[in-house]
């Protein structure tokens, strides 16, 4: 079997031109390397050294799955041997590993032995980790499970086996399975990434294989110890999301054994200052890590501050591009991130900078960070008073008169909800009521009553967490913007009191899709009677905001449907618009002809594999489709997203409909079946995993209600609901192959939709 080379690299240069020389010594054909964003002249090198290698030069760092899928796609053999650019191939190893995958055609991955450079086994096949198993591997207990066949997978002389999962530093993948289950999944920056593709790939029926005829020298941690302490946060925090993706209900368990894993970590590194002098200031750092970790409260972030579910602090800067911004704290990849509003970032203090952002923990006086500050420089200022003092009275006033004391003036004050950790809003100080009111959940009786306090309280005693800009030298007239998540592309922009939004980029990748939004918003409108069209966004235009394209759109005021907790007012008032909207954006009527959904059930087949019950039931939806052939299907325009989440309610009952940036013709009738499932799981308060894929399967009489009502208004021949059903799901599920839970609703309707199809028949 022929076999190419991927290879990750961030910032290894001399690491890379070995591990090059080494892959050119097996007589490869393809050879790709990604740099993820380098600026130790790693690109430079491979251009020049190994020019019949394929290089892929990021702009920005997407982390090693990002980078590995890139690599992948970029070659054509049906086996990759993907490498860290810390490794040296011994002789003969490349094929060895394809000849392994050749030999054994369950095999998904064939993991390689690993040595350290002194020739020592390092071990590279692991067992599942479960919670226990966290805590023995991450302990002291560790030495002594190795005296366990179980703890010891990789000993000298251990011979080839299947495994749980194995170390990502070396892997050969068979294309066809990594293709199977949508490859890597890239919200995970860094680590976990090879344990989350092995157990989606044990879940497809394939197998891992640990192969010790091939072998592969490996230098850990070269990457990772540019920021040692960070990447050690990190590896915990990956783990917690593999958990909260896959075993939510055994997360509270992990998170109890990771507090002990610190516990652990303090005592030893305590003992180990004591005991090496020389290492004290090191062995300091790593304590201050595991006393961090170990003070947080609710879940660990998965991405730092620009990862899915945060908001990006740069915003709250003026718009202009500064020539030297000083970074202080934070997650490593997040001074690559900040390219596009400096020239320069560093990561020390220096003097006559344009621009210093201290970010929490990173134990830097107002005093220190205004003395870096150029004239007319800003200062982005993440105050923990409240936490340091241990006082819900210490509100910002202390803060700022320090600042003040400093000889800065105070550009503005943003309350940072609901922790540092968690930025999922930035909120100016005199916005919180309206916050509270539009944003906070009022499901049960404690919700209520925070949501009725905090008009009242004017945020001052709200929240513990506060960032502040200031500026040395006159302050500037700057807007004072709320700032929103919105998923891992973009985040929110309101003025207050709020009047437009502005949707910005995270990066240029993403301004094609910014400028298509506003010409597919300008379109629909002009379909729509002014009813109807009162749900949309008013789209007024585009700006430059640095390298992206922000889109300006009209504020649409209410209360999200999520927060309502599936209240059956909103079930109606959603189907009710969704049926005007589609009756007047039919575009046309067409003699069904199934082409649509037999080419996404091919799809999952060849991307995702399939199980033996989904088989069945693809085949009975196919068999319903043929029978269905030739009936007229009207073709309008769908939102493609349409959720509670993007459904908001005033106080009037109005709606508004939002993220219009997927919308585009296609079948009829998706969208309200991508509602009511979610309503469904609203309405049932289903709160665990299997709640939720319980009460997505079934169906609420009332949701079913709305459903057949939709079908009478447009024409539709209600046995094409069970059939759309599962096409709507299987299309979710492959837009977004990296989300196991879409895959688990396809499985969860293989058990229950059959004899719906059947009645339908």
């Amino acid at each position: 079997m022929e076999i190419a080379a991927v290879v990750v690299n961030y910032n290894t240069r001399d690491l890379l031109r070995s591990c090059l020389e080494s892959i050119r010594g097996e007589g490869l054909l393809e050879v790709v390397v990604v740099d993820n964003a380098s600026t130790d002249g790693s690109p430079e090198m491979v251009r020049s050294e190994f020019p019949e290698v394929r290089l892929i030069a990021n702009r920005h760092n997407p982390g090693y799955g990002g980078g590995a899928n890139q690599g992948i796609a970029a070659c054509r053999a049906p086996c990759v041997l993907l490498l860290n650019s810390d490794t040296l191939l011994q002789s003969g190893a490349a094929p060895q590993l394809a000849a392994w995958l050749d030999r054994h055609p369950r095999a998904a991955i064939a993991g390689p032995r690993l040595l350290n450079p002194d020739g020592t086994l390092q071990s590279s096949c692991f067992p599942y980790l479960t919670p226990f198993n966290v805590l023995v591997l991450n302990t002291w207990l560790n030495r002594l499970a190795r005296l366990l066949p179980r703890f010891r997978p990789t000993w000298r002389g251990t011979p080839s086996r299947t495994g749980h999962w194995v170390k990502g530093a070396a892997l050969a993948i068979r294309r066809e399975a990594f293709a199977a289950v949508g490859g890597f999944d890239e919200s995970y920056f860094m680590y976990a990434e090879e344990l989350d593709l092995c157990h989606r790939l044990h879940g497809a029926g394939w197998e891992i294989h640990y192969t010790p005829e091939a072998t592969v020298v490996h230098v850990e941690g070269a990457s990772t110890e540019q920021d040692r302490h960070a990447m050690a946060e990190r590896l915990f925090v990956s783990l917690e999301q593999f958990y909260r993706q896959h075993y939510p209900e055994r997360l509270p368990r992990l998170r109890r054994v990771v507090k002990a894993v610190m516990l652990e970590r303090i005592a030893r590194d305590k003992w180990k200052s004591w005991r090496y002098p020389e290492r004290r200031e090191r062995l300091a750092g790593d304590v201050e890590v595991w006393r961090r970790m170990l003070r947080r409260e609710g879940p660990l972030s998965p991405l730092g501050p620009f990862g899915p579910s945060r908001t990006d602090w740069r915003f709250l800067l003026p718009l202009r591009t500064f020539r030297h911004l000083v970074l202080l704290g934070g997650s490593p990849e997040m001074a690559e991130q900040l390219r596009g509003i400096a020239e320069r970032v560093s990561e020390t203090l220096e003097e006559q900078a344009d621009a210093v952002a201290v970010l929490q923990g990173a134990n830097v006086s107002p005093a220190e960070a205004a003395r870096c500050l150029a004239p007319g420089g800003w200062l982005y200022w993440e105050s923990d008073e409240r936490r340091s003092l241990r006082s819900p009275w210490a509100v910002p006033g202390r803060a700022i008169a320090r600042l003040r004391a400093c000889g800065l003036n105070v550009a503005g004050v943003w309350a940072v909800w609901p922790s540092f950790e968690r930025h999922e809003a930035y909120v100016p100080t005199p916005a919180l009521g309206w916050f509270g009111r539009t944003h906070y959940p009022t499901r049960t009786l404690r919700e209520r009553a925070i949501g009725t306090a905090m008009p009242a309280l004017s945020g001052a005693l709200m929240t513990r967490f506060f960032a502040i800009t200031a500026v040395a030298g006159p302050a500037e007239e700057v807007p004072r913007p709320v700032l929103l998540t919105h998923g891992v592309e973009r985040v929110i922009l309101l003025s207050f009191p709020p009047d437009k939004v502005i949707k910005v980029p995270r990066d240029p990748a993403f301004n094609e899709k910014t400028v298509r939004e506003q010409e597919t918003l300008v379109q629909i409108r002009s379909l729509l009677d002014a009813g109807t069209a009162r749900a949309l966004p008013e789209p007024r235009g585009t700006e430059r905001y640095g390298e992206v394209v922000a889109s300006v759109e009209s504020y649409a005021p209410g209360r999200s449907m999520v927060l309502t907790g599936g209240r059956e007012s909103d079930l109606h008032l959603a189907a009710e618009w969704l049926t005007r909207f589609h009756l007047q954006t039919t575009l046309h009527r067409e003699p069904w002809d199934g082409r649509e959904v037999a080419e996404s059930f091919a799809a999952w087949i060849d991307h995702m594999g399939a199980t033996p019950a989904e088989e069945k039931l693809f085949d009975l939806a196919l068999a319903r489709s043929q029978e269905l052939r030739g009936l007229p299907f009207p073709i309008v325009w769908r939102h493609r997203d349409f959720t509670p989440w993007n459904l908001l309610r005033d106080w009037g009952g109005r709606l508004s409909v939002l993220d219009w940036e997927g919308a585009q013709p296609g079948l009829a009738l998706c969208d309200l079946l991508h509602f009511v499932s979610h309503w469904d799981e609203l309405a049932a308060q289903a709160a665990t995993p299997e709640a939720r894929l319980r009460a997505f399967s079934l169906g609420a009489p009332a949701s079913c209600r709305q459903v057949t009502r939709y079908c009478d208004r447009l024409g539709i021949d209600t046995r094409f609901i069970p059939l759309l059903r599962v096409y709507t799901r299987v299309e979710i599920a492959l837009r977004n192959p990296g989300r196991t839970f879409d895959a688990e609703y396809v499985s969860a309707l293989a058990e229950r939709v059959p004899e719906e199809l059947r009645r339908a028949a």
